[in-house]
């Protein structure tokens, strides 16, 4: 009776036991790794049809103006829709919820496949970039750092300016989606990722509303107005004119510019989250306080400084220290006619301390995080996977400097760069600046910057996050 059930049950199950057949064991393995991936898959594929989205966009703007570059456009765009239709369509049905280790692989594969589909039109259009100076262009653009490798951005076609533009707020609303994903409590599924991303959406598409209306009150133009709003939010600083802000010479367009950037740090991705814990809205809300105090005391204190030192008047001062204060600590890297700020010792000692803090963990901001600078303070016990991610983030940046002055640069410009490069905001240093970025680096400053920058964004998190099975973040 014992062998006809064993028979009617059928064939035992394969096993991972020592010694059996090695083909059985492939198999084994293979279907878990292949049902692990799937939604990663699927999931890449819905994030690349916004870029395909996006690229018809840029398209109409060139149409409307006969610019050629919009045939480029959209022989990209079909590209990158029929390669994030074929994926998510290819991997449908493998569910909406990601793990912890899922959603991590999904960052990884989001910040090394998006940016090769947004150099494509960059390549094809009338500019003709070499592929690393397109690289460069679509992953300082993802990654919302205000590097480029593009000169007389005030005679460029409307189409690269937008496109530009568009690429550093999608990058914006890619980091606060994956930050929503992956700082899920330990324990727990991310969510429904559509709930998720929707949430996000409303508040950033609000918010990045909001900002190109007070623009367009400060006086500037609907284009000019829209581009820089979605540079502000994303905090990625790219502008449509060489002198970023200052070519406009107005304190109404410093004063919601600081406020942008400001609120742009802030930690929205865990206040939005409906899902975050008590002690993870409260941490949130600290590290908030914090970088909003922080910033009051660097502009305060630089605003002191000038009203000594260079005899400025307090209040002019003080507009100027915040604005510079909050381009810095937010990461977003946008200049104003205030700039000769940044090559003053004193000053540029102060702002290159906070462009290392940058902004908050769920922010769009960059830097090390003002989340595990807290952490790492007296009387807290800091988290191992915080002091490692510390740890990485530091030798990280005193190993891309060393690269850069091994290729030639000075000693101030290399820390200035490494810093901007893997803090993913802008260089402060008196040659490296917020819009030459990396037009003057060689090759291997290029390659060496573009890697600094996908590493900025990563935050070395998700290699202790693939080992640990949770995010490293505060």
């Amino acid at each position: 009776m014992a062998a006809r059930r064993a028979a009617a049950a059928g064939p035992a199950p394969l096993t991972l036991a020592a010694g059996g057949p090695p083909e059985e064991v492939g198999r084994s393995t293979a279907a878990p790794l292949a049902a692990g991936l799937a939604p990663v898959g699927c999931h890449l594929g819905i994030f690349l049809l916004p870029l395909g989205v996006a690229m018809l966009l840029t398209a109409a703007a060139d149409g409307s103006v006969a610019d050629p570059d919009w045939q480029a456009f959209v022989g990209a765009s079909a590209i990158t829709l029929l390669a994030g239709g074929c994926l998510a369509l290819a991997f449908r049905g493998s569910g909406t919820r990601l793990s912890a280790r899922q959603a991590g692989l999904l960052a990884l594969a989001c910040w090394l496949v998006l940016p090769l589909f947004a150099a494509l039109p960059l390549q094809f259009g009338s500019l003709r970039l070499a592929p690393g100076d397109a690289l460069l262009e679509a992953v300082a653009g993802l990654t919302t750092t205000s590097a480029t490798s593009l000169a007389d951005l005030d005679h460029l076609p409307p189409g690269i300016l937008l496109w530009r533009s568009l690429l550093q707020w999608l990058g914006g609303a890619l980091v606060l989606a994956l930050a929503t994903l992956i700082l899920a409590p330990p324990g727990r599924a991310a969510g429904d990722p559509l709930e998720l991303l929707s949430r996000i959406a409303l508040a950033y598409v609000t918010l990045t509303i909001a900002c190109a209306m007070g623009y367009w009150l400060a006086g500037m133009g609907r284009f000019d107005a829209g581009l820089h709003a979605m540079a502000t939010l994303s905090t990625g600083g790219h502008s449509t004119h060489e002198a970023s802000l200052g070519h406009f010479a107005s304190p109404s367009v410093n004063r919601v510019a600081i406020g942008g950037m400001l609120l742009a740090g802030l930690p929205l991705a865990l206040l939005l989250r409906a899902a975050a814990g008590r002690d993870l809205r409260r941490w949130a809300l600290l590290a908030g306080s914090v970088y909003l105090g922080l910033a009051l005391v660097a502009s305060l204190g630089l605003a002191l400084w000038l009203v000594r030192q260079e005899g400025l008047a307090f209040l002019p001062a003080l507009e100027q220290a915040g604005f510079e204060v909050a381009a810095t600590l937010s990461t977003t890297g946008f200049a104003s006619d205030s700039a000769g700020l940044r090559q003053m010792l004193v000053p540029l000692a102060v702002l290159l301390a906070l462009a290392t803090i940058g902004g908050c963990v769920g922010s769009t901001a960059g830097g090390l995080k003002v989340d595990r600078v807290l952490g790492l303070l007296p009387g807290r016990r800091p988290h191992g996977p915080a002091l490692l991610v510390t740890g990485g983030y530091l030798a990280s940046l005193a190993a891309v400097a060393a690269g850069l002055h091994w290729l030639g640069f000075a000693p101030m410009v290399s820390l200035s760069a490494a810093i901007g490069a893997l803090g993913n905001g802008s260089g402060l240093g008196p040659v490296i600046s917020a819009v030459q970025g990396s037009a003057m680096a060689g090759e291997g400053a290029r390659w060496l910057l573009i890697l600094a920058m996908l590493a900025g964004r990563m935050e070395l998190v998700l290699m202790i996050w693939l080992i640990r099975g949770r995010p490293a973040a505060a």
